[in-house]
């Protein structure tokens, strides 16, 4: 699974504390590491908490592009708040969606079905590709995106206040 960023909250310039935006990170981290949080707690007899993939290379930054493909996926692949975990097993990957909405599922289905694809592609048919599943998932999250669109708003308007400040 994943842990929290420990990097702490965003500072200005001297070092002063960002309260507010400070407090919708914390919001969104904890909507995203709620669900696999409470996957850990409940069943901590699933191993260690990184996915280490045998067959494939261990290097750091193989590591990090997985990490981020798995944070990708979730984002992708939930309009609303979730979380993807990949298991390896002898069979091959198996990954784990944690949601409220079954409509997630079968986007992950589709999302999944579409990657499987990708190394059969051309240049171009993979920049089609990508395409579509940008597309498609913006659609699918789009009121994701107009929340996060709506913090951004107020995170700028609050760095305009404290520069002119």
């Amino acid at each position: 699974m994943y842990s929290s960023p420990s990097d702490g909250p965003p500072t200005r310039a001297g070092g002063a504390d960002t309260t507010e935006n400070s407090k919708a990170t914390a919001k969104l981290l904890n909507r995203f590491y709620e669900p696999l949080h409470l996957l850990s707690m409940l069943n901590p007899d699933r191993g260690p908490g990184e996915v280490d993939l045998p067959s494939a290379p261990q290097s750091r930054g193989f590591k990090m592009a997985w990490r981020r493909f798995l944070d990708d996926l979730s984002w992708l692949c939930d309009n609303k708040h979730g979380a993807v975990a990949a298991q390896d097993l002898p069979e091959g990957i198996k990954f784990w969606l944690v949601s409220k909405h079954k409509a997630s599922f079968h986007h992950l289905e589709w999302v999944l079905a579409e990657l499987k694809t990708a190394q059969e592609q051309s240049d171009e048919g993979a920049t089609a590709l990508a395409l579509r599943v940008t597309v498609n998932s913006i659609h699918f999250s789009k009121n994701k995106v107009k929340n996060y669109r709506r913090f951004l708003k107020l995170a700028l308007a609050k760095a305009k206040e404290i520069r002119i400040a």
